[in-house]
């Protein structure tokens, strides 16, 4: 490992902590995990080594800056002390930049103040993501430190499309707008797809469907972004395990006229609605294997299913009905094929086909539409890190 630069990569969440460890030149992934719950007095500690063998252990993760200590101490185990020192840089996602941060850049003074601008939008990331950069810093304090932002990938989004029908004085003053979220994730499902159609990213038009505990769809034209279902904040467009997406805006507002506080409304919207909060479960396994055998969790799923269709019809036609693909990614697109299946049995009027053997056995990258289907239908694993990294080398280049 001698004359190897390394770098750390971060998404620090509420409760949770993912990692990576990634040889820079290469872009080879050496450790891939996660530390949750964050806060427990006992939190699950899993990681996989060069993408081959996982493990599993148990510690106490009180905070933060514990959970990040203990992934300087799996690197250590696993890789000896002396790679401490040739950790070049520590990477972070962050997910609003708003409209101040359009690219990667190094961590400073004015970046936080900017990312603490942005709690009151994402307050279930960027507060978090924050704390993990100054506990970084003081873990990690040989390393640069590079921040990207999950918002950056929508800057192409035209006006017509950023701008709501609300007065000028909302969009000039309080930059009321859309930012798009999951920028990360649908840029690499764009990359991804390219390579699999033997496209080039610039000829290829997609819908990206990300679906993990949060859920937001992009349309895609020539390799840019034109629209994004989630907006303002992280909490509109799809349903998603927790956040209920798209309601009528009149409804926080009867709620509060009706005697709940602010903070209930938003604990309603953000933590008690969904997947989890129409099925009444605790766990989305719950909820996705118990479609058709319970009343509630099949209710659910059913309506999480109608809304990524609705949003399917309004990018077919936005991205004026000629579309590549449409592209699968995120924790449960890829963990239940069930989900991807019911999604596919609604496209027939686009002239979509999908093969449902290779959908079912499909956990890789991969086409699982049918050979004569009008649209290609595509997985992909996710890998945000990957991007971070590239876009952390293109910093460090300039």
């Amino acid at each position: 490992m001698k004359n190897k630069k390394y770098a750390v990569l971060f998404d620090c969440g509420r409760n949770f902590i993912e990692f990576g460890l990634y040889e820079v030149e290469a872009e080879e992934e050496l450790i891939r995990g996660r530390v949750h719950p964050i806060g427990a007095t006992i939190s699950e500690v899993r990681y996989t080594i060069r993408k081959k063998e996982t493990y599993k252990d148990f510690h106490s993760a009180e905070n933060i800056a514990s959970g990040i200590k203990l992934v300087q101490l799996i690197i250590t185990q696993n890789f000896g002390k002396d790679i401490l020192q040739s950790i070049f840089c520590c990477i972070h996602r962050v997910v609003h930049g708003g409209d101040k941060h359009f690219c990667a850049t190094y961590d400073s003074p004015q970046v936080r103040v900017d990312i603490t601008e942005y709690n009151k939008l994402a307050p279930l990331h960027n507060p978090y993501n924050l704390q993990g950069i100054i506990e970084a810093n003081n873990i990690f304090p040989q390393a640069k430190h590079i921040i990207c932002f999950d918002t950056a990938f929508f800057q192409t989004l035209p006006e017509i499309v950023k701008r709501y029908p609300l007065p000028e004085r909302l969009f000039t003053h309080y930059r009321i707008k859309k930012y798009g979220f999951h920028g990360l994730s649908h840029e690499y499902s764009m990359l991804e797809t390219a390579q699999l159609l033997k496209k080039k990213p610039s000829e290829l038009n997609i819908i990206s469907i990300h679906l993990g505990a949060g859920a937001s769809m992009c349309a895609i034209k020539k390799g840019k972004a034109i629209d994004i279902s989630m907006g303002f904040t992280p909490t509109g467009g799809l349903m998603m395990t927790t956040r209920c997406g798209d309601i009528d805006p009149e409804i926080p507002i009867y709620l509060q006229k009706e005697g709940c506080s602010a903070t209930e409304v938003e604990d309603i919207i953000l933590r008690e609605s969904g997947l989890l909060g129409v099925a009444q479960k605790s766990f989305v396994k719950d909820v996705i294997e118990n479609y058709g055998k319970d009343e509630r969790c099949t209710l659910a799923v059913d309506m999480y299913i109608l809304r990524i269709k609705r949003y399917i019809g309004w990018y077919y036609l936005e991205l004026d009905t000629n579309v590549d693909a449409i592209t699968f990614t995120g924790e449960i697109a890829t963990e239940y094929p069930i989900i991807r299946q019911k999604v596919a049995e609604e496209l027939k009027p686009l002239g979509v086909k999908f093969d449902k053997n290779k959908n079912l056995n499909l956990k890789v990258d991969g086409i699982f539409s049918s050979k004569d289907s009008k649209i290609k239908l595509v997985h992909v694993v996710t890998n945000e890190f990957l991007i971070m990294l590239r876009q952390a080398k293109s910093l460090l280049k300039k």
